[in-house]
């Protein structure tokens, strides 16, 4: 097993056309940390003091706004930069999921201004969901305006219902920090096979965690971090 250190990469679209993004990941670990994966293949965030992340330029394809969809990945915190909260997915103010180290929990915010979290403000899944120094498998789901994340596959936040239209920004999606204002949020950790379905609710109910890679189903937008060699 080897970890990822990627450079440049594409991300897959359900329409063919790749978005491009790049990451300024300086870091990794030994193989050892992937040892408990169904499959190869992980990269490394933070850990080394700078703005560690992927990093995918805004794009239409990335903008949520009032779609069902489905944000999923493995996910391996070790620890955060200096402050309670870890990012693991965001887009400006917009959308912010942070892993809490003090909790061991997921906490969620969504807004449809860009200014407050009028949508979801501090959702969060239960103490211990997310553990340090584990593998779980987080899928955030929206399904209409009923709102679910699960951790290996087992409901820890919701459903609860929060409708409206995500606020559209220029802001990047990036998994490992805050683009709103990078190195604020940074999460120390590793990320695999992390794929973004915008336009379909692919859980609806509790499920067993993927044993596979995840693939290119309808409504992909990005799938990433499968890799041995690159993102």
């Amino acid at each position: 097993n080897k970890l990822a250190q990627p450079k440049v990469g594409i991300a897959a679209t359900s329409s063919g056309v790749g978005i491009a993004y790049t990451d300024v990941i300086q870091d990794h670990i030994t193989s050892s940390k992937i040892s408990e994966l169904p499959f190869d293949g992980a990269v490394k965030l933070g850990g080394d003091g700078t703005s560690s992340s992927l990093k995918i330029s805004d794009h239409a394809d990335l903008e949520l706004g009032s779609n069902s969809f489905t944000m999923e990945m493995w996910l391996y915190p070790m620890d955060t930069s200096g402050s309670n909260y870890g990012t693991v997915v965001s887009k400006g103010v917009s959308f912010q999921l942070y892993w809490k180290n003090v909790t061991q929990s997921l906490d969620l915010y969504v807004s449809n201004n860009g200014s407050d979290y009028n949508m979801i403000n501090n959702g969060t899944t239960y103490a211990g969901s997310v553990p340090i120094g584990e593998w779980i498998h987080v899928a955030l789901v929206r399904n209409g305006d009923v709102w679910s994340i699960y951790t290996n596959g087992q409901r820890s936040y919701g459903p609860v219902t929060a409708a409206g239209t995500i606020h559209n920004n220029g802001n990047d999606l990036a998994i490992g920090d805050y683009s709103g204002s990078y190195s604020t949020y940074e999460l120390d950790g590793l990320v695999s096979d992390f794929r973004l379905v915008n336009g379909t609710a692919v859980y609806t109910d509790n499920f067993d965690p993927p044993t596979t890679r995840l693939t290119n189903i309808t409504n992909t937008k990005v799938l990433c971090c499968q890799s041995t060699t690159s993102a």
